[in-house]
């Protein structure tokens, strides 16, 4: 618990490893919000953040980007938010709000887009600063720690659906059943399509199909599984939640005519494929990146309304060193929850 005007956090120096540390509780400067965390959650990209792979904020650096708290305390100039108000924050930390992105309302696409946990430190500790434009207002009545992967899993996922405008009823996939994945087979069902989730091995087809809700299960490391996706009819849109860049050949072949890979997950490697397998049914290759601050309000909203919960499992905040080491191989999101 925070003590005399210093909080604890988990930070970083640039080696992939975290450690608590004691730092001086931050000041909201002009636009920018001070929350009072209440749970954050863990994300795979806070992997990348921890290390010196991505350029940001200088180490020590404290990540963290999946943020549910109240806010403690407004800088000069704030407008949309007051003392005690609920809000989220999600990997979008702010926009310029002037550059020709943000004038055609892409504040997501901005030439000097901020992200938390990156270009300023975020939620792994016991209070955070924000841009006002980074803040989702989080709705009455939402549970505080089941709502924080929202905020970027669920966000992915949610706009990733809704902006792809494939036709409710469709038959889509979601490969990769992790914290990312678990979310977008949860949103697709309740979005009304026809569901297959993509995996390796048979580990995850009961939890996939029982609890989960997916309609197929296809298991991508059995002979002729593309060929029985295709007698399924293919899919008009896999959406890709883990980042196997290998995997992107395969998933081509697994779409119907005019079919969409969409590529939710940074992946680290090149990505390699022939050209002629999309040009010949007329397939394409998506890049998502995660909304703004608006689009997660709007998941936010649907999440509430439809009744979508996140699998999660509670930690503290000293436990998320040793929970971050292990989240790949996670089949839901690590939250810590703060006192």
């Amino acid at each position: 618990m925070a003590k005399d005007n210093l909080m604890k956090a988990a930070q970083s120096m640039g080696d992939g490893d975290l450690k608590i540390n004691e730092i001086p509780i931050p000041t909201p400067q002009k636009g920018q919000v001070r929350i009072k965390c209440k749970s954050t959650s863990l994300c795979h990209t806070d992997l990348m953040i921890c290390s010196k792979e991505v350029k940001g904020q200088p180490f020590p650096r404290t990540p963290g980007h999946e943020v549910i708290g109240v806010v403690d305390k407004v800088g000069e100039g704030v407008t949309r938010f007051k003392v005690n108000d609920l809000v989220g924050v999600g990997f979008f930390g702010g926009h310029c709000g002037q550059c020709s992105a943000c004038l055609e309302n892409n504040f997501n696409l901005c030439k000097y887009v901020k992200f938390c946990g990156l270009s300023y430190p975020g939620g792994m500790a016991e209070y955070m600063v924000a841009e006002e434009s980074a803040l989702a207002r989080v709705p009455q009545g939402m549970d505080l720690i089941e709502s924080a992967p929202l905020m970027c899993a669920g966000a992915t996922c949610f706009d990733a659906l809704v902006s792809s405008r494939i036709k409710a009823g469709s038959l889509i996939a979601i490969q990769g059943v992790g914290g990312l994945g678990h979310l977008g087979i949860i949103m697709a069902k309740k979005m009304g399509y026809k569901v297959m989730a993509f995996s390796h091995g048979t580990s995850k087809k009961e939890f996939c199909l029982e609890k989960l809700g997916a309609d197929y299960y296809i298991d991508t490391t059995a002979k002729g599984w593309i060929e029985d996706v295709q007698k399924l009819g293919g899919a008009k849109a896999i959406f890709m939640t883990a980042p196997v860049a290998s995997m992107v050949p395969d998933m081509i072949k697994a779409l119907d005519g005019k079919g969409k890979l969409i590529l939710l997950s940074a992946m680290r490697e090149p990505v390699c494929f022939n050209a002629v397998e999309l040009q010949m049914g007329g397939k394409s290759i998506e890049a998502f990146l995660v909304g703004d601050s608006r689009n997660s309000e709007e998941c936010l909203k649907f999440s509430q309304t439809n009744h979508v919960h996140p699998i999660i499992e509670k930690i503290t905040l000293a436990e998320a060193p040793e929970k971050l080491k292990n989240i790949g191989k996670a089949r839901f999101r690590y939250v810590i929850v703060f006192d």
